[in-house]
């Protein structure tokens, strides 16, 4: 797909379909054979704007947004929907911390616990819910996590130098996660990530 934008806050502004349009084009002069669908990655997809720009595209994408799918797929039977950005679920590998009810973005040792009760407010209360949200809903293209790997940057926990949404940490360990996305894509000869694991 060829992406116009990803979280582009015009796109729910009075400029937001002017742009649209005026990328579009560019993108069809360029690739007059349309060998990739036209696609934008918005975590603005509730506001009208956003929709506006989204019925001048092939392919919308939704950032942390898949509560809205079966909403605009009643709206808008002919839009093809994908999750752009999903997960932002965060996790330290090999840590666990009690009690499981009680929910933060990180714990006193600055560490992400692995049970699922840590969060962020934009993403998935956890990734049973990632995967249920795409796998069980028939009208959606697929997903893209955010993300496969730790990278440093976009600190979250913010007192941390990384990211803590990766399916693998920074030294290339696969966490908790990593597994439970395998058994729901992958058979067992071919793992999730394959490409990124060093071993």
């Amino acid at each position: 797909m060829w992406s116009i934008g990803n979280e582009i806050y015009d796109t729910h502004m009075s400029t937001g379909l002017g742009i649209t349009k005026r990328l579009k084009e560019i993108v069809i002069k360029n690739d007059p054979n349309r060998n990739a669908p036209i696609t934008i990655g918005s975590n603005y997809m509730m506001a009208e704007g956003a929709q506006e720009c989204a019925k001048n595209i092939d392919t919308v994408g939704y950032n942390y947004l898949e509560r809205l799918y079966n909403e605009h797929h009643e709206t808008y039977p002919d839009w093809k929907i994908y999750g752009s950005e999903t997960s932002s679920t965060i996790q330290s590998r090999g840590i666990y911390h009690f009690p499981l009810s009680l929910l933060l973005v990180s714990f006193n040792d600055g560490q992400c616990s692995c049970l699922g009760n840590c969060w962020t407010s934009w993403g998935a209360k956890n990734t049973e819910t990632v995967i249920s949200n795409d796998r069980d809903c028939p009208f959606s293209q697929g997903q893209f996590i955010w993300t496969g790997w730790d990278y440093i940057g976009e600190p979250t926990p913010y007192h941390s130098k990384s990211s803590f949404f990766g399916q693998i940490d920074p030294a290339g360990f696969p966490k908790d996660t990593y597994y439970l996305y395998k058994s729901e894509w992958a058979s067992k000869n071919v793992p999730p990530f394959v490409h990124l694991l060093p071993y």
